[in-house]
């Protein structure tokens, strides 16, 4: 369980900060009040379940024989470096679907391997002392670059330093290796490797476990303000976890219905709850609709996931109108990036608009963004309508507003700026909508939706 002189420079470096740190009452006051938040009896069971879960993944991994006791020094940097700052995050990763996906891969691919060469050796004691500052003043200077368009060059200037530095770090791991190949290929070695990936496999289920505890949590604490009975509260809240169980994505679903509807009685609960079950089994299985009734709403949604604009479920919204969403998909960095999202509107059956909207908030960007904006036009017609019709073409490639009809259905291209807020900043829309006669698109808010040419 030695430390090697990386590890040492860094410990040092922490304490010099933190011992300087003490100096200033304000920064001392600040440690306080973090130390006493921290202490907070959730977050302390928290911890305290996460070291029992960490324990019992030890005692498993070192009876099978991949640990001892000379792990134990990665176990801890593991700990902290991975499980802990995972936990802090908890609610952000309850909210993203690809996390645990995300994380399997990384933790298993070829980058593990390099960085554990790369960490195997360390400079001398002084060398470290030297660079470990300097990197992560550097670092520190790309993070703080890369949210403004204003410091791009500051921003690659800072990743190829970092860069050149990795570089550098597994050069040095390499050759040190083939080097001294024998003492490099050793079981102790191997075990310093798989140790930390075994842990953070080992630990996914726990943090899922959490997710979903945080998920619940979170999702119930809206339902006061839908039900107004306490004890129909509670009989939909034990109802929702025996109905969805670790299904998240359908308890989701269920609390945006509740607060749609405002349910008074037992009834009307389990109502929602059979609706929620049984939109989830059509979308396993969605029917055909013939195309002059508008887009299957199940295909519609995704016409545009190939480039991130992927929407949520399609669903109820008020009187007949069902819709699905993207994301706003952010096209440029700084506080108010361009962004661009997708929206699908119709009715339970069929999905009769398709609207793109582009937003620019940078003019350092938009000509970068107008450019997406062109291209996904081009893919969101040929998907919708099989083609991209001749009399859009201009008007695609000029963006200027536009006007047109295409066998059964209604095309605009609209440009709107901003009256306040982002300085030059404007809007750019595309709007697709099925002619039939059943369209509530085309209805009050046809005005709207397709301006004037």
């Amino acid at each position: 369980m030695e430390f090697n002189n990386r590890e040492i420079a860094a410990v040092i470096w922490i304490a010099t900060v933190i011992v300087a740190a003490s100096f200033k009452s304000e920064i001392r006051n600040s440690l306080t009040s973090l130390a006493g938040a921290f202490f907070k009896k959730p977050i302390v069971i928290s911890v305290a379940l996460a070291a029992l879960w960490i324990s019992f993944c030890v005692w498993f991994l070192s009876d099978i024989g991949l640990w001892d006791f000379s792990n134990l020094k990665t176990t801890l940097v593991w700990g902290v470096a991975f499980a802990f700052v995972t936990m802090m995050d908890i609610s952000r990763i309850s909210d993203d679907s690809t996390y645990f996906k995300e994380t399997i891969r990384d933790t298993i691919n070829m980058t593990a391997v390099v960085t554990f060469i790369a960490e195997a050796y360390s400079f001398s004691l002084l060398v470290e002392l030297i660079i470990l500052p300097l990197i992560s003043i550097v670092a520190m200077m790309q993070a703080i670059a890369s949210r403004s368009e204003e410091h791009v060059k500051v921003q690659k200037f800072c990743t190829g330093i970092l860069t050149s530095a990795g570089i550098i770090y597994l050069g040095y791991g390499l050759s040190s290796a083939m080097t001294d190949f024998g003492g490099f290929a050793t079981t102790e070695n191997l075990l310093e490797f798989t140790a930390p990936i075994m842990l953070s496999l080992l630990f996914l289920p726990f943090i899922y476990l959490m997710s979903a505890f945080v998920t619940y949590e979170n999702r119930f604490l809206g339902l006061r303000y839908s039900i107004k009975d306490k004890s129909l509260i509670r009989y939909s809240k034990l109802k929702a976890i025996f109905s969805f169980g670790f299904n998240l994505e359908s308890l989701r679903r269920w609390v945006r219905e509740i607060q749609l509807r405002h349910p008074t009685n037992r009834a009307e609960i389990n109502k929602t709850i059979s609706e929620i079950k049984h939109r989830r089994k059509i979308e396993k299985s969605p029917p055909e609709v013939d195309l002059n009734e508008g887009w299957s709403p199940y295909a519609a949604k995704d016409f545009l996931s190939d480039i991130g604009l992927k929407t949520r479920d399609y669903h109820h919204s008020y009187n007949n109108e069902w819709t699905a969403s993207s994301n706003m998909l952010e096209l440029s960095n700084g506080l108010l990036p361009d962004n661009i999202a997708y929206y699908v509107e119709g009715n339970e059956k069929s999905a009769k608009l398709l609207k793109l909207k582009l937003n620019i908030n940078n003019s350092a960007s938009a000509a970068d963004s107008d450019s997406l904006f062109k291209d996904t036009c081009y893919i969101l017609l040929n998907k919708a309508l099989g083609e991209v019709p001749v009399n859009m073409i201009e008007s695609i490639e000029n963006l200027e507003s536009c006007l047109a009809i295409f066998e059964q259905y209604k095309l605009s291209i609209s440009f709107d700026e901003f009256a306040g807020g982002a300085k030059k900043g404007y809007s750019r829309k595309l709007v697709i909508a099925h002619l039939g006669a059943d369209n509530p698109s085309l209805g009050e808010n046809g005005p709207d939706l397709f301006p004037t040419a």
